[in-house]
């Protein structure tokens, strides 16, 4: 996959797609294999914003159940059936805990109800219907059926839920991501296979207009500075939090609404839970139907740290304005200590935090708890503000933009007079989904790696981020052996993944590599002696100075900073 920059402007694309997040990767690369000509762009790197921000989850929607949104469910169940299928190496079925209290309404009874109907939504979804979980299980994917437990077994598989009103406990599985910036890559990159012209760092400035349609858009490569125009039948507007700004480049000849938006922080810890639980905030569900009580927070063991989240609070600003404050940080921490006291977290335990924006319906922010949007919208702006050529798609879960995309593409084609093929994303694996046999593929890089003189978690490693293509990255051991070094002395990143990710993944910036291609920096900073590293071999691969090569360094310090912190806190 290269960054072709020149070919964008050659010739006349079917569609053009702004917007580099799972929505728009998804649409081109569904686009691609539908035969259509492609064109993607992203103004930053791919995957690198509200995707990448995301609680890490592709989960089948249990809270919808509150709102009885039954439809809202069985979509998100089918769905991460389908992204089990097409990316078994990137999702671990993890096991949660939802404890029980002597509340009505928080006890066993109400939840036993939900977790049932919860599984009778998913019927047909899951291969695998068994009450209890086997090894086999896990490695293909398949999601057992729910358990209640005792006070006594919740206990003993968590000690640090105990407490007064504690009754017992729900155990059910859902997939954890093990790095969602990979998984939208592997999505871009599945594109690209197909035919898609994908670049990271170009910006769409304005569009191009004929009459009352759009043709295209004026663009700008942020790296180099050179602006150029891009030629489209049909412009799909898949920008995230930032498809209002796009639609403002109209000049006022679309309605852009007035839109507020929320913020969620997710701190990753020192692990803190064997089990990932569920527990309960003070911040409430404002339109629950059936409400259990409080909005929940999460704790979920991830690479050998714990992820917890979400605050939910406004965001006065733009999309591009949200970040991490300390008061965040302390706050969410102050909210998962309250829920779960064995925590005793501090903000010296945090060793990253990050933060997503999200919309919230009708622009205003509720006082006592913010309601961001859960139904995603596709408008045909032809329709509703007489501008052919021009769609937006606006997607509300990472779970279910697959399917918004699909939806997108639908609607592109029959703009196009197009009769619109079937889709061929809810059957095909990303770049590097293709898997047989997990675990044996897992045994075989093990054996490949170990023949290289790499450590022995190289193998697993390889294949949980690259699936069936790992064996492109030894090659590069292979002709350079110098690109067998360790990335630090705790990780299984080699110095042969950020050649790769320049030459093959259209890395640009320091940052792309620590948290996008490697995920080096999304458990915390990696160190000084790591970073340097990196940056000296993509200095080597792209010509970078030393003042560039530093102030990338110092960019990427920055961003890993926790807010708050005195001092760094060691990743593992």
């Amino acid at each position: 996959m290269n960054r072709q920059i020149q070919k964008l402007c050659e010739h006349e694309y079917d569609i053009l797609i702004i917007g580099g997040g799972i929505t728009g990767a998804v649409a081109a690369w569904d686009a691609a294999m539908r035969g259509l000509s492609v064109a993607l762009i992203e103004k930053s790197d791919f995957g690198g914003a509200t995707s990448a921000a995301s609680g890490k989850i592709i989960h089948g929607g249990l809270r919808y159940l509150q709102h009885a949104e039954l439809h809202r469910v069985r979509e998100s169940l089918c769905e991460r059936h389908i992204w089990s299928r097409a990316a078994p190496h990137m999702l671990q079925p993890t096991p949660f805990l939802v404890p029980t209290y002597r509340n009505p309404m928080r006890g066993p009874t109400v939840l036993h109800i939900g977790m049932m109907l919860y599984e009778l939504l998913g019927w047909g979804c899951n291969t695998n219907q068994k009450s209890t979980i086997e090894p086999q299980d896990l490695l293909r994917l398949n999601i057992p059926r729910h358990r209640m437990l005792s006070r006594r077994e919740a206990i003993e598989l968590e000690p640090g839920l105990e407490s007064e009103s504690l009754t017992g406990a729900a155990l059910y599985y859902e997939l954890v991501m093990r790095n969602p910036e990979r998984l939208t890559l592997s999505v871009v990159t599945a594109a690209a296979n197909a035919g898609a012209v994908v670049a990271n760092y170009v910006d769409a400035l304005q569009f191009l207009l004929k009459e009352n349609r759009v043709v295209g858009v004026k663009a700008c490569d942020t790296l180099s500075g050179t602006e150029f125009e891009i030629r489209a039948k049909l412009v799909l507007n898949a920008a995230g939090p930032w498809v209002d700004a796009v639609l403002s480049r109209l000049n006022g000849l679309v309605r852009v609404p007035q839109v507020n938006f929320a913020k969620g922080v997710h701190l990753i810890t020192k692990q803190i839970t064997t089990y990932a639980v569920a527990l309960p905030s003070r911040q409430r569900y404002a339109d629950a139907i059936l409400s259990r009580g409080s909005r929940h927070l999460f704790i979920i063991p991830w690479r050998g740290c714990s992820l917890v989240g979400t605050s939910n609070v406004p965001h006065r600003g733009g999309p591009g304005d949200a970040c991490v404050t300390a008061e965040d940080v302390e706050g969410l921490i102050r909210d998962i200590n309250d829920a779960f006291p064995a925590a005793k977290l501090s903000v010296e335990d945090v060793l990253y935090a990050y933060s997503g924006v999200y919309r919230i319906p009708n622009g205003q922010p509720n006082q006592d708890a913010v309601l961001i949007e859960r139904k995603p919208q596709l408008l045909d702006h032809g329709r509703r503000d007489g501008i052919e050529g021009l769609i937006s798609a606006v997607a509300v879960k990472y779970t279910t933009a697959r399917r918004l995309a699909v939806r997108a593409v639908d609607l592109a084609c029959r703009k196009l007079n197009i009769p619109p093929p079937p889709t061929k994303t809810n059957t095909t694996p990303v770049c590097g989904g293709d898997i047989e046999d997990l675990a044996a593929l897992i045994n075989e890089a093990t054996a490949q790696a170990r023949r290289l003189g790499l450590p022995e978690k190289t193998g697993p490693h390889l294949v949980h981020s690259y699936g069936s293509k790992y064996k492109r990255l030894l090659r590069y051991v292979e002709s350079d052996p110098s690109l067998a070094k360790p990335l630090g002395e705790h990780s299984a990143s080699i110095a042969a993944e950020v050649a790769y990710a320049v030459r093959e993944e259209m890395a640009q910036k320091l940052l792309d590599v620590v948290l996008r291609r490697t995920g080096l920096g999304t458990a915390g900073n990696p160190g000084e002696t790591c970073l340097r590293e990196c940056a000296r071999i993509m200095a080597q691969e792209l010509g970078w100075s030393t003042a560039k090569t530093e102030a990338e360094l110092e960019e990427t310090l920055a961003k890993l900073a926790v807010p708050g912190q005195r001092s760094p806190a060691a990743a593992t």
